[in-house]
């Protein structure tokens, strides 16, 4: 029954579904969580801390697209062996970067070419809004209390589950990449309620400041 709704879902989204929605679907996922979420996380602690280095972060983090758009990029320098490429177009990020280089126009008739110099860029762009999200979650931690929850069982079973991670990428990178997709997902779901709490005191302080500056 589950795989039958699934297939009748799949049709209707593909049929009758607006391609923006097809397109949150997919940034939903990846890039809003990782760099748009992330950027109002730090927002909103910079406007309770309101420490000249949390300035200084924030501002970093929205001009670094910008930055990196304006890269000289120069793609005969870049080489792709057949494992990367395999592994990509495996992976699913594939659609992602395929999106994004399509709004600037690099993608004709479905022909995607990932040594492009706007490709190149993307993916820049993907893995900087990626490794920052994880580093960032350092801070997080210390934040949300998220050590206080733990104990000396939880830690033993979050070690071998990295362990297990670890080692079906050692065995297969796809994979891996495959297995772990579902917790990736799930870790984007539950963080929701973080995000939804951050954009709501952020809706907060906002009307707050505009009733000040109307009175």
């Amino acid at each position: 029954m589950a795989l039958v709704f699934s297939v009748l879902f799949s049709i209707v989204c593909n049929l009758y579904i607006p391609k923006l929605v097809i397109v949150i679907g997919v940034f939903l996922p990846t890039l809003v969580h990782v760099y748009i979420f992330t950027l109002l996380f730090m927002i909103y602690g910079q406007i309770k801390a309101k420490s000249n280095p949390g300035i200084v972060s924030v501002i970093l983090l929205i001009a670094a697209p910008l930055i990196i758009l304006f890269l000289d990029i120069r793609p005969t320098t870049y080489s792709l062996s057949d494992f990367i490429e395999n592994t990509y177009s495996r992976s699913g990020f594939l659609s992602l970067n395929t999106t994004i280089t399509h709004f600037f126009g690099e993608v004709n008739e479905g022909c995607f070419n990932s040594l492009s110099s706007i490709a190149i860029k993307v993916q820049i762009f993907i893995a900087f809004a990626y490794t920052y999200h994880y580093l960032n979650w350092f801070s997080k931690t210390s934040i949300i209390g998220w050590k206080s929850s733990l104990t000396s069982k939880r830690i033993k079973y979050i070690i071998i589950l990295w362990l297990a991670a670890v080692g079906l990428y050692f065995y297969d990178y796809v994979t891996g990449l495959t297995a772990l997709f579902f917790l990736s997902l799930l870790h984007v779901v539950l963080e929701f309620p973080l995000n939804i709490i951050t954009i709501r005191e952020l809706i907060l302080v906002g009307v707050k400041k505009l009733k000040l500056g109307a009175k």
